[in-house]
């Protein structure tokens, strides 16, 4: 691949879950979240990235595991740069496999750790997206995908995110995340978001810095760019994704899309035809 070089796709037998395999040299990610479970294997190179008030390594041998709407970073460590791949997961697939798995029903894995260090599920990881890169059986894939997912909640386990005093709550997080998801196109102050939970902007500013380590602001940006990526990924257009999610300047929404994910809308449209 030649150098900050992103490739992305959907597995057509499995909804809500998307791959990416990408090099990246120059290109650096600012702080940002996901909707989805990220699960990443770097195969060359090491990626530097920081995830809830730590920084962390990652190379061959090891694989990252991020939850749902946790802001991290990253950049290469190296000059010559990083290859990465991911499986980005959505919730609600997430929750069926983990029903399957552990036969008891409404279980969300939360991942305690960013990062685990097991060459063989490594390995493991990195042979499943080569085969559904390359268009593995679809029966293989599934039995590999349970397989993989278990072995990763085995060495991982499972627990409640534990709150900060002075922070968001989980639940309280995931209040703020429904009502800006409900008004993606409108404007949002941060009054009104205190007024959800009967703070002063600043009150609700500080504890939701300090739960999520990013501004409600930037919390935002991240939260449309994501959905906009997925109504792409739907088949829309550019222009509708863009005014979807609140961005009326279409330059403009090129160029945060780009910066968030490493590539023009216009290639995200160009993979899934």
């Amino acid at each position: 691949m030649k150098a900050d070089e992103v490739k992305r796709w959907q597995l057509a037998s499995c909804e809500g879950l998307n791959l990416s395999v990408a090099r990246y040299v120059e290109f650096q990610f600012q702080r940002h979240f996901h909707l989805d479970y990220h699960i990443g294997v770097v195969q060359q190179g090491y990626q530097c990235f920081y995830h809830r008030g730590n920084t962390y390594n990652l190379g061959p041998g090891q694989i990252s595991t991020i939850n749902p709407d946790e802001s991290h970073d990253g950049h290469s460590l190296e000059a010559q740069g990083y290859q990465v791949r991911v499986l980005a997961i959505s919730p609600t697939l997430m929750q069926s496999w983990v029903e399957d798995i552990a036969d008891k029903p409404g279980l969300l894995p939360f991942f305690n750790q960013p990062n685990i260090l097991k060459p063989a599920l490594f390995q493991k990881v990195m042979q499943l997206h080569h085969l559904m890169e390359f268009g593995g059986a679809t029966l293989a894939i599934d039995a590999e995908l349970l397989t993989c997912i278990a072995d990763l909640l085995k060495h991982q386990g499972q627990s409640a995110c534990g709150s900060d005093p002075m922070a968001l709550s989980r639940s309280q997080l995931s209040l703020v995340k429904d009502y800006l998801t409900a008004n993606l196109s409108e404007k949002v102050n941060l009054q009104t978001l205190a007024n959800l939970f009967g703070l002063s902007r600043f009150q609700f500013l500080r504890q939701f810095k300090q739960a999520m380590h990013i501004t409600p602001h930037a919390y935002l940006k991240c939260l449309r760019l994501e959905y906009s990526l997925k109504l792409l990924q739907k088949g829309n257009t550019i222009c509708d994704a863009a005014q979807a999610v609140g961005f009326y300047d279409q330059s403009h929404f090129n160029r945060a899309f780009k910066q968030a994910f490493g590539v023009v809308p216009s290639l995200i449209q160009q993979s899934i035809k």
